[in-house]
């Protein structure tokens, strides 16, 4: 294969190099006293190195920059990459192979051949450019398809988690009971309660929100289950880890919920979640209490948030499972993140 890709580049060489020394220096091969193999050869060695230097340049730039929303800097990068790299090391090129027989190579020659090789970057780096922009405008739109898709099941995960008729019968019997026994604690349930579809409504369409905001309705989600489990359930973070990034929408909510309905819930049987930062990742942590008869799940929670975040990051979500532990690592996207 790596044959194979510096004989089309040999080849490429050849072909355009001759062509090249052909249409810039016709009387080369007119004149029998010219040196015509050196000439051509020349131009097939220039092509090629200034070629490979476009390419290098390009494909380093593709990597650092979005072609979709930093086309600007691209385009910016690659002028100065000509100024302050092509143009000298061109200049002192030609001066090592012409310059020093002024004899044979007049001013002006050497001018030409500056101006020919400046030339050529350009049209070169121009297609090379063009081919990264397409393919990237390409794959934008691929993902752009992706993600409308995965917010369309997002959406209907989300309503399905929150506004069916088991999760609001267990919350409305809970609610009455505090109405009937706990007027105050009913009130600030209802709050938390409103807190949560507030959430949902407002964020329903996002792809990604402040972990800040996230975690707000958390507080939520984690009051009503404490009103539910009491003491059984037990929830450990440190409210500072939860700043200045972003998390796709409702995956706090999708993992908490994972833990407490796969697990035994009890005074005697404890469940510990814990969410911290460990750079990259944030982390969902919990005991493993496997409740004696399981219930066949689907996982749509879990392949939700894993096929979002193939489209989100580049990072994957990492699960690992022992008979102690289940831990979900989720990668942290900062505020300057694109989609790429």
């Amino acid at each position: 294969m790596l044959k194979n890709k510096w004989f089309k580049k040999i080849i490429r060489a050849i072909l355009i190099g001759g062509f090249s020394s052909f249409i810039f220096c016709p009387y080369c091969f007119s004149d029998p006293q010219e040196e015509n193999a050196r000439v051509l050869l020349y131009y097939i060695l220039t092509f090629f190195v200034v070629y490979e230097l476009a390419e290098m340049s390009a494909k380093y730039f593709y990597k650092k920059y979005n072609w979709i929303t930093q086309l600007y800097k691209i385009l910016w990068a690659n002028a100065v990459f000509i100024v302050l790299v092509f143009i000298p090391l061109n200049y002192i090129a030609i001066e090592i192979i012409f310059g020093l027989y002024p004899e044979q190579y007049s001013e002006a020659q050497i001018y030409f051949l500056n101006l020919n090789n400046l030339f050529t970057i350009i049209i070169v780096l121009l297609y090379i450019n063009s081919t990264y922009f397409f393919s990237s405008w390409e794959k934008s739109l691929i993902k752009n398809q992706e993600i409308s898709k995965q917010r369309i099941k997002q959406e209907l995960l989300a309503l399905k988690n929150q506004i069916n008729p088991h999760f609001l019968f267990n919350n409305l019997n809970t609610l009455s009971h505090l109405v009937s026994e706990k007027s105050q604690e009913a009130e600030a349930y209802i709050i938390q309660f409103s807190t949560i579809y507030r959430y949902l409504l407002e964020e329903k369409k996002a792809d990604l929100v402040a972990i800040e905001k996230e975690f707000k309705m958390i507080h939520s989600f984690m009051y009503l289950l404490k009103i539910k489990h009491g003491d059984a359930v037990e929830f450990i973070y440190k409210t500072e880890d939860f700043k200045n990034f972003k998390i796709a929408t409702f995956t706090l909510q999708l993992l908490i919920e994972n833990a407490v309905k796969h697990n035994i819930i009890s005074p005697e049987n404890k469940l510990f979640i814990s969410i911290f930062v460990e750079h990259p990742y944030l982390i969902v942590k919990n005991n493993v209490l496997q409740k004696a008869n399981y219930i066949y799940s689907s996982g749509i929670g879990l392949d939700n948030i894993i096929n979002r975040y193939k489209i989100l990051s580049q990072k994957e979500v990492i699960i690992e499972e022992t008979d102690k532990e289940f831990v979900v690592k989720i990668p942290i996207i900062d505020y300057e993140h694109t989609y790429r």
